[in-house]
């Protein structure tokens, strides 16, 4: 019997323990709760503070008389759903030159949602994407089902190389004449543009290596097996990309303010619209990454069924 006894104290005693380490972990867990919540809200103030300043030495760097001229694509850059301030860019350039199908092709997609091309999709435009990753491609097709039912968007899951780009332009029926044609898969993108005949963009963005200023040419050596690494061993330099263009019959008329994007027009539509003298030494932006935050919008990036112009509805 009193064997008994000593065994329901202890078991009384482990059985209070135990709820006073429960209770111990309850406190922690609500007090993590509250630190990861003000962690999210911390970093979303330094985010917000962060574009504030950035902002503001944008303002700075654009004050400088060369952006004065209106002729300049700068002060017009801004972010939509592009990464950093293509989206204004590209929608001054075509302000200027105008457009003909509003056809782009973009490979080097990402997930969709964010690039130089889903903000055109979202007003009006129609073309083709190209995204290797598999993860990244299932999100598109999940993503951007009603555009790829209504045939605005075309989509291929596959890598691009020099040897089969011009062949997936072909099956994808995307070939002659296009608005845009935009390049950024960190890497063979000299190569690529290079090897590019059966399409003819009126206007090309390009990413380029800005550690390489110009008049450094360079070319990271082509590799159909490359995979970005993220590292500075990729892509080209503005002065080989530009000696590119005019072989292919383009100008440089301008770059992000990041150092990030090159955009060439082709010299058929060019008209005066632009800055010249249409080289390097007069559009090189240098790399200017930490600018990105300044593009923060508080909110990520997204896309669902709209209506368009006219309340056109869209998938």
């Amino acid at each position: 019997m009193q064997y008994n006894n000593e065994v329901a104290q202890q078991l009384a005693q482990i059985s209070k323990q135990l709820q006073q380490q429960t209770q111990l972990i309850q406190q922690h867990a609500q007090i993590a709760a509250q630190q990861f919540n003000w962690f999210i809200q911390f970093q979303k103030q330094i985010n917000a503070t962060h574009s504030v300043h950035v902002h503001g030495l944008v303002r700075d760097i654009l004050r400088d008389e060369k952006y004065q001229d209106p002729k300049r694509l700068e002060p017009f850059g801004y972010k939509g759903h592009s990464q950093f301030d293509e989206d204004g860019i590209l929608q001054e350039i075509f302000n200027r030159i105008g457009t003909t199908n509003k056809t782009f092709i973009e490979f080097g997609v990402g997930h969709g949602t964010e690039n130089d091309t889903v903000y055109l999709l979202c007003n009006g435009w129609n073309g083709l994407w190209i995204e290797q990753a598999p993860d990244r491609a299932q999100y598109i097709i999940d993503k951007f089902g009603g555009a790829i039912r209504d045939e605005r968007l075309k989509f291929i899951n596959q890598g691009v190389s020099r040897e089969n780009i011009n062949d997936l332009f072909r099956g994808a029926d995307v070939v002659g004449e296009i608005d845009l044609l935009c390049i950024d898969i960190d890497g063979n993108d000299y190569h690529v543009w290079e090897a590019i005949d059966s399409v003819n963009a009126r206007c090309v963005a390009i990413e380029y290596n800005a550690k390489y200023a110009p008049p450094v040419e360079w070319v990271k050596a082509y590799d159909p097996n490359h995979r970005f690494d993220k590292t500075d061993y990729m892509g080209a330099s503005l002065t080989s990309l530009y000696k590119l263009g005019e072989k292919k019959g383009y100008s440089l008329v301008g770059c992000t303010l990041t150092g990030a994007n090159a955009f060439f027009v082709r010299n058929d539509c060019l008209n005066d619209h632009f800055q010249a003298p249409y080289t390097p030494a007069n559009h090189y932006q240098p790399g200017r990454y930490w600018l990105a935050r300044g593009y923060y919008q508080g909110m990520p990036s997204n896309y669902g069924p709209y209506l368009g112009k006219d309340n056109q509805p869209f998938g």
